[in-house]
């Protein structure tokens, strides 16, 4: 029957044909908006050009081989068909049954129906897949924003969960306009987009003729085309609505994103301020410095804070562009301030001059305790590891300042440099040349001390060893013990025992810090726990005793 070879027909080559291409899970590969809408619009015509080129024109030529062999039988294959592939509760049931009386009137409305049906689930079809395609986008549970640290601008690493990067699928870039920082593509046109690929999918099937069309063989009733889909049915708009909601969702993550350049979007004005504050004549050095370092800092920030990309569940936000513009901005207002900041090497130099005599003075602190004495070997060390190399750096970029002053004496012509400018050099250069010495000859002081104070240190864990001995044996002397009369006194002595005892664990527990502070290891201190275990069975009989008495 023509009815089953319609069937067999689309099952073999169209029963899986979908208007959209949407991107795998895991890791798709990333459009901009244009090229995501184009590649959707490209499938869509692509499936409408492969239904109307070849297989309404093989489903003609079957009908027009056995037309009648098409009838009752068709609709009730083409029925149950229709709600296998619309079982789906998004998707619409076909309304087949409601044309079963139609059929029977003319020998191709069965097959219309059965056609139509088909079309429709694809429709349907590719509803429900758009629809379970923004549904990755709709989990709660997963953090909706996934921050990509990144070492240079061109150097990302994910710190989050990196499922969230391998579900998005589109990429949009950000620029810099009047002084703020907006979207390549606004989101509103986002939105109408993403939204349009579905209205125009629903109806992209739209129009094609019944083979009774075009094998002129149209009874005229009806309407000559197949069955289409319509934006107004309640499961479509219910489809679309989702479809909307879950963009908006996301697009408001794009919007809390902007607010990672907040600290940042300054810059893009910061030349015209700095161009005005250089004309201020009144500006101390501190306040050139500051405004440099402030900018230096800025930048710097840029570069260690903005990622390259913000990953968010369903849009890459790519970074790079307005991370360079921001940091082209700061370097350009550091340059419009390099002729000011020259003014501040005497500043830098007489605080360097600072910053080493207070290293100085403070190493320079003679340890009462080891608590005293290990913060100063720590001082110490920090400077010797990290503080002095910071501030030799110093002192060779002062240096460096200096020389370029020079230059600048030879370019303008001009003797700026005075005597009192060197002599502040001298100075710092003096420290240079001393802190070394200074340095190794207070950590041969501190070794010494450090001895000293182990020493009186031992001497004190050994009175304290001593004690618990003497503890000990006064517990052992319980042995000979056994005058009822004398319960009293023995329990006094328990008593007193017992309260040596929880003031030795006291003094162990500061013997152990002491040790810890030294970099020992912790004594076990035996002589306590033995000696309290000792004890314990005597307070236990000879309370016994003196309640028996009672």
């Amino acid at each position: 029957m023509a009815s089953q070879q319609l069937l067999d027909l689309w099952h073999r080559k169209y029963d899986s044909l979908l208007l959209v291409d949407c991107p795998p899970e895991g890791a798709p590969p990333l459009h901009d908006l244009k090229g995501f809408c184009e590649a959707q619009a490209a499938q869509s015509s692509q499936v409408r050009q492969l239904l109307e080129t070849e297989w309404l024109s093989e489903a003609v030529r079957i009908l027009a081989e056995k037309p009648s062999s098409v009838g009752a039988a068709t609709l009730g294959t083409s029925a149950e068909t229709s709600d296998k592939q619309l079982a789906d509760p998004i998707q619409a049931k076909s309304s087949v049954d409601a044309c079963y009386e139609k059929t029977q009137e003319h020998p191709y409305e069965a097959a219309a129906t059965l056609l139509s049906t088909q079309v429709r689930g694809v429709v349907e079809r590719t509803i429900q897949t758009f629809v379970n395609f923004f549904r990755r986008f709709r989990t709660e549970s997963r953090s909706r924003f996934t921050f990509v640290e990144s070492v240079s601008i061109l150097d990302s690493v994910a710190k989050e969960d990196s499922r969230v990067q391998d579900e998005a699928f589109l990429r949009i870039g950000l620029q810099a306009k009047d002084g703020d920082i907006y979207f390549t593509t606004s989101l509103e046109q986002v939105e109408d987009s993403l939204v349009n690929i579905f209205r125009e999918f629903v109806v992209s099937l739209r129009g094609l003729q019944r083979p009774d069309v075009k094998l002129e063989m149209w009874s005229g009733r009806g309407q000559p085309t197949l069955w289409d889909v319509s934006l107004e049915e309640s499961h479509v708009k219910e489809a679309e609505e989702f479809v909307a909601t879950t963009i908006r969702r996301n697009l408001e993550t794009l919007v809390q994103s902007l607010g990672t350049y907040d600290e940042f979007k300054h810059l893009l004005v910061e030349d015209v301020r700095v161009k005005k504050l250089s004309e201020d004549l009144t500006l101390t050095r501190e306040d050139y410095t500051r405004e440099v370092d402030k900018l230096r800092a800025t930048e710097a920030a840029v570069r260690t804070k903005c990622a390259g990309e913000i990953r968010l569940q369903m849009v890459i936000i790519d970074c790079t562009t307005i991370n360079e513009t921001l940091c082209r901005k700061a370097d350009e207002a550091v340059k419009i301030l390099l002729e000011a900041v020259l003014r501040n090497l005497l500043s830098r130099n007489d605080q360097l001059c600072k910053s080493f005599k207070m290293v100085v003075n403070q190493m320079v602190k003679k340890p009462t305790s080891e608590m005293e004495l290990v913060d100063l070997e720590a001082h110490v060390e920090e400077f010797r590891s990290n503080g002095l190399s910071k501030l030799l750096a110093e002192f060779s970029s002062i240096r460096e300042w200096l020389s370029f002053l020079f230059d600048c004496e030879d370019r303008l012509h001009t003797g700026f440099l005075e005597q009192r400018h060197f002599h502040a050099i001298h100075e710092s250069a003096w420290w240079v040349n001393t802190i070394n010495h200074t340095v190794a000859e207070r950590e041969a002081n501190l070794r010494r001390e450090r001895e000293a104070l182990e020493s009186k240190f031992k001497e004190q864990r050994n009175k304290f060893l001593e004690d618990l001995e003497d503890f000990n044996a006064l517990v052992e002397q319980f042995q000979d013990c056994g005058n009822l009369r004398q319960v009293d006194e023995y329990l006094e002595r328990i008593q007193v025992l017992k309260i040596s005892f929880a003031r030795a664990y006291v003094e162990a527990e500061k013997l152990n810090a002491k040790e810890a502070r030294f970099g020992w290891d912790p004594s076990g201190f035996e002589q306590l726990r033995r000696g309290q275990q000792a004890l314990e069975p005597h307070h236990q009989l000879w309370t016994l005793a003196f309640n028996l008495d009672r």
